[in-house]
């Protein structure tokens, strides 16, 4: 399996976070820092992160209990993405002096049989 995770987290529980916080385009998700201050606001992350524990090993719950910053919440979407080898991109934006990381999510094509 992986060496964070002690079972296969189900993609469909990502992407149930991402649908309502996320601009969606074409057919990925645009997560921003935005995205995170808006999921903050919300509190959509405290019942993700309860959700993913039991997936993640006992040694590995610090990646979700530390403080929940950008780069901790990035951190998670790229295990999850990486595990499933579900297609995603970076891109760093400049913007007031500062970099930030924009992260591009392939969405679940719905019809994925009908394109083979």
């Amino acid at each position: 399996m992986n060496y964070v995770f002690t079972k296969e987290i189900p993609m469909p529980l990502l992407f149930e976070l991402l649908e309502p916080l996320c601009v969606i385009h074409d057919t990925q998700y645009i997560v921003d820092e935005n995205v995170y201050r808006k999921m903050i606001f919300t509190g959509a992350h405290v019942p993700f992160l309860k959700r993913l524990k039991e997936y993640y090993h006992k040694s590995k719950h610090n990646y979700l209990t530390r403080e929940f910053t950008y780069k901790s919440f990035t951190n998670i979407l790229r295990q999850i993405c990486r595990s499933h080898k579900h297609p995603f991109y970076t891109k760093m934006q400049y913007n007031h002096s500062n970099y930030t990381i924009l992260y591009f999510i392939r969405k679940e094509l719905k019809n994925a049989s009908l394109l083979c």
